[in-house]
């Protein structure tokens, strides 16, 4: 219990530091992403849902017609968590070189409070330009971990009686999977291959779901969720660190 206390307490550290001077500079270009992309997302997926619910109501036989009351929470809950987490995926490529950048200078910071060495290597557009191509490299690889889970679940989500439990397994593989994406940039700054991330995160469980599950949350409250991805690239790299992740 107190690790998972402590693990979800390294997302408001994170939260707390990208606001400190010498940080801000690596959040406003992906945050001012995050606001267009995110502002586009909603705007479509309320149309697109809605248009298909009203369809599928519609197509309901009328001795099934008070389904439709169950109907509307379940798609509301499952458009929140498909959208948030769509959104956290595509705004995580888009952003990456920054994020990558982002994490590196938490990460400085970091060693520097607790005494350990730092990388001598200057954060300036030069180091962010050479990032460019091994991050979107590292996101690949990520998505191609990732979507073929997430067409699994959506897929599930549409399979009748199954997809009264999916938002409970979204929310499982959420936290899974925003403590893999957030853990991962400073894995790939300190060159730690994916699979021996994978293989650390399933050894700290409880580490591993509190983190991830506290971050998912904060995905799903709206305008907050501008703020989670710079926040939990700083905390999860503050736990790389704290947690010792970059031991063998």
């Amino acid at each position: 219990m107190q690790q998972s206390n402590q693990s979800t307490h390294y997302f408001f550290a994170g939260l707390k530091l990208i606001f400190q001077p010498g940080m801000r500079r690596f959040v406003f270009i992906p945050l001012t992403l995050n606001i267009i992309l995110f502002s586009v997302m909603i705007y479509y997926s309320i149309g697109f849902i809605d248009s298909q619910i009203s369809n599928f109501i519609a197509w309901l036989p009328e001795f099934l017609s008070f389904l439709s009351w169950l109907i509307w929470p379940i798609a509301l809950i499952l458009m929140c968590l498909l959208v948030f987490f769509s959104f956290s995926l595509i705004a995580n490529f888009i952003a990456a070189p920054f994020n990558g950048f982002l994490s590196e200078a938490v990460e400085k910071h970091t060693r520097q409070q607790q005494g350990l060495p730092v990388s001598e290597t200057p954060l300036d557009w030069k180091e962010l330009s050479l990032l460019i191509p091994r991050t979107l490299s590292r996101e690949l690889r990520k998505l191609g971990y990732i979507v073929p889970r997430w067409l699994l679940l959506v897929i599930l989500t549409f399979v009748p009686v199954i997809n009264f439990i999916a938002p409970i397994v979204w929310l499982i593989w959420g936290a899974w999977m925003m403590a893999v994406q957030y853990a991962d940039f400073p894995a790939d700054n300190n060159k730690v291959p994916f699979p021996a991330l994978l293989n650390k995160l399933k050894q700290r469980k409880s580490m591993t779901y509190s983190f991830g599950g506290l971050v998912y949350l904060m995905t799903l409250i709206p305008f907050v969720n501008l703020l989670v991805i710079p926040a939990a690239v700083a905390g999860g790299t503050i736990l790389w660190v704290n947690e010792k992740l970059y031991e063998q």
